[in-house]
C-alpha cells in the first residue's frame, strides 16, 4: 500500500523488516493504516532525533576546533613574549630530543603558562618522556602540578624584585646654620648685624 511505501522511503533497512503488514492485522485495513501511521511517525521521530544529534555533534566539533585554534594562537603569542626573556626558548622547545605526545601538547597549549611549562619540559627531558608514557588523565594532572609550581615560583621571583626608582644623589649641606638672635651674646649679635 501507499503507507508501506512511504514508510519504507522514510525509514532505513529496519523499515522493511519492521513495517506493519496487513496480514498481521487480519486484513483489517483501518487497523493496519493506523499501525502504519504510528510506525511512520516513530520512524520520522527517530530520523529527526538522529539528524539533530548529528547537527549537535557537528556544532560541538566546530566549537572545539575554534577553541583549539584560539588556544594555539594565544600560545604562539605567549611563546613570543616568553622568548624575549628566555633567549634559548625556541632552541629548547624545538630540540629534536624533546618529544611530546598529542595529548601532552594539547594540554600544554591550553595551560595559562604553557610556554613556561614547555620550556621546563624541554630542559627536563626525562620528565617529558615520562609524561608521554602516562595515561591522558595522569599526564594532564602532572602538567597542571608543574604549571602551578612554575606559577608559584614565578610569583616568588617577582616578589623579590621591586620597581622602586634608583636612589638620587645624596644631599650635602652647604649653608651655615645661624643662631637665633635672641639667644646670642652681645658680641655675637654685633658680628651677626655687622656692627664690628
Amino acid at each position: 500500500t501507499a503507507y508501506e511505501i512511504s514508510a519504507c522511503l522514510v525509514g532505513s533497512e529496519m523499515c522493511i523488516r519492521d513495517s506493519p503488514r496487513l496480514e498481521d492485522y487480519d486484513y483489517d485495513e483501518a487497523r493496519h493504516q493506523q499501525a502504519v501511521l504510528q510506525y511512520t511517525s516513530s520512524v520520522n521521530a527517530q530520523n529527526v532525533q538522529q539528524v539533530m544529534q548529528q547537527q549537535q555533534q557537528a556544532q560541538i566539533a566546530q566549537l572545539q576546533a575554534q577553541k583549539a585554534a584560539i588556544a594555539s594562537q594565544e600560545f604562539v603569542e605567549k611563546s613570543n613574549a616568553f622568548a624575549i626573556d628566555y633567549k634559548d626558548f625556541n632552541a629548547t622547545v624545538t630540540n629534536p630530543n624533546f618529544h611530546q605526545s598529542d595529548q601532552v601538547a594539547r594540554t600544554i597549549v591550553e595551560l595559562p603558562n604553557g610556554p613556561d611549562v614547555a620550556y621546563y619540559l624541554g630542559k627536563n627531558l626525562k620528565i617529558a618522556n615520562a609524561l608521554n608514557n602516562k595515561s591522558e588523565r595522569d599526564a594532564r594532572d602532572d602538567l597542571i602540578r608543574i604549571s602551578t609550581a612554575l606559577q608559584v615560583n614565578s610569583r616568588k621571583r617577582r616578589a623579590n624584585t621591586t620597581n622602586a626608582p634608583t636612589p638620587g644623589k645624596t644631599v650635602t649641606p652647604k649653608g651655615k646654620v645661624a643662631k637665633d638672635l635672641d639667644k646670642m651674646s652681645p658680641e655675637e649679635y654685633r658680628k651677626a648685624r655687622g656692627y664690628t
